[in-house]
């Protein structure tokens, strides 16, 4: 009988621990409080036939945690073209330029350059898994006629930037590169058990606690 209390204890931590929800991390930050950045200032974005021609940009951040990417949010608002859409893309930094793609996505339907504060949001990414400590780069293109901005942010926040007039084959620093793109990169989930995890822990130590009761 003296067992009973213990199962009691068990089994109510690992309910309790079943409902504890993952915590959410910030990989990388330059947004404001409110999403707030710069309305009126960014680094064009645009595709091959667009007004400026082609031109994509890249802005290197160190991730301050080791984690997956779930979310991207980033200031870029349309200046001009028949479509209103950019492709988002993380890549490996590679001795201060983009170097492997580690994930791509495809935006549309973006808010007017000039206007503040509404962010692009991506969802649902499921990684990839970002070091802490290590650079990365975030690039942004455009296909086709599209002319987009991204917006430079309100915190003071200094970064590499980088842009390509090829599609990313080369790559040249902004010369009057003073502050980075206005982004959150990510909000990760930290790993925590599936609830399976803890129901076949639980089941071990039930068993290990009723054979050591029987051999009693």
């Amino acid at each position: 009988m003296k067992q009973i209390p213990w199962l009691l204890v068990i089994l109510a931590a690992l309910i309790g621990l079943t409902c504890v929800p993952a915590e959410a991390d910030i990989l990388y930050n330059t947004l404001g409080s409110g999403n707030s950045y710069q309305c009126c200032i960014g680094w064009t974005v645009s595709g091959p036939s667009s007004i400026p021609g082609w031109i994509t940009s890249a802005n290197q951040f160190t991730a301050l945690e080791s984690a997956s990417v779930s979310e991207i949010d980033l200031a870029l608002g349309n200046i001009a073209g028949s479509v209103t859409d950019a492709m988002v893309s993380l890549w490996t930094d590679d001795g201060g330029i983009p170097g492997v793609v580690l994930g791509s996505w495809d935006v549309s339907n973006l808010p007017v350059f000039g206007t503040c504060c509404t962010v692009v949001t991506i969802t649902g990414l499921g990684g990839p898994v970002l070091t802490i400590g290590n650079n990365y780069f975030l690039v942004i293109a455009a296909a086709g006629d599209t002319w987009d901005a991204w917006n430079l942010n309100s915190q003071g926040v200094n970064g590499t930037g980088l842009f390509s007039l090829d599609g990313g084959s080369t790559w040249v620093s902004e010369h009057d590169t003073v502050m980075g793109g206005a982004v959150i990169i990510g909000k990760s989930q930290s790993v925590t058990p599936e609830p399976t995890t803890f129901i076949m822990m639980g089941t071990g130590l039930l068993g290990a606690v009723y054979r050591r009761r029987k051999l009693l």
